[in-house]
């Protein structure tokens, strides 16, 4: 039995096992796009039988992130560019709406502004980093955390589930997507117009700074 298999597990192991998947199939280097999961591997590497593992793989799968093969097994989705077109699209859509309920709404106070600001600084530092395939995972990592934060504070419940399913799919794809200093920077900046519309109360600047991102997608 190896390490990770001495952890103890949750009562919820369904959870537990999608979210385990998730940091594997995220980080890159143990799952990359297309490759197989074997649930056999996965219930021997968690010490857990089959069952957990098919439901987590399941939940996965409702998030976009796997899909499956009838008779054949389970895969590490990869999105067309088409379909990475309508996802962007659909999640401008939403994020237009979020953004403005956040502001009309007045959902976020000084202590989430400073720790959003902290969240800046951190994207600062994490560009800096030398390595290109840990800058990009870190930065993909920091760019979820940060749209995800700001998901929580809207009112939405539906636009909520939405959005955070798209944003697994879209991590995926930052992966392969988001590799030159030029691209993290891009997004750096992004946040930061965000950010400035938020604390501003400016939601054009927002939809300014959405519409171009959806151009750059088309």
């Amino acid at each position: 039995m190896n390490q990770e298999a001495k952890v103890v597990l949750p009562e919820n192991l369904n959870h537990y096992i999608a979210d385990y998947l998730r940091r594997k199939i995220f980080c890159g280097d143990s799952y990359r796009k297309g490759d197989q999961i074997v649930e056999r591997d996965i219930a021997e590497e968690l010490n857990v039988s089959r069952s957990p593992v098919r439901e987590a793989l399941k939940e996965l799968e409702h998030q976009g992130i796997v899909v499956a093969k009838p008779r054949v097994g389970w895969f590490v989705a990869k999105h067309t560019e088409k379909e990475l077109r309508e996802i962007m699209e659909v999640r401008t859509m939403l994020e237009l709406r979020m953004f403005e309920d956040l502001i009309t709404g007045d959902r976020l106070n000084k202590e989430d502004f400073a720790l959003l600001d902290g969240h800046m600084k951190k994207e600062k530092r994490m560009i800096a980093e030398k390595d290109s395939w840990l800058r990009t995972v870190g930065f993909a990592d920091l760019d979820m955390e940060f749209h995800m934060f700001l998901l929580e504070k809207t009112d939405f419940s539906l636009i909520k589930n939405i959005l955070r399913s798209l944003y697994y799919q879209i991590r995926l794809s930052l992966l392969n997507n988001m590799c030159s200093d030029d691209q993290v920077e891009l997004f750096h900046r992004r946040h930061a117009i965000i950010l400035d519309g938020l604390k501003n109360k400016d939601f054009s600047e927002i939809e300014k700074v959405l519409s171009i991102r959806r151009q750059w997608y088309k």
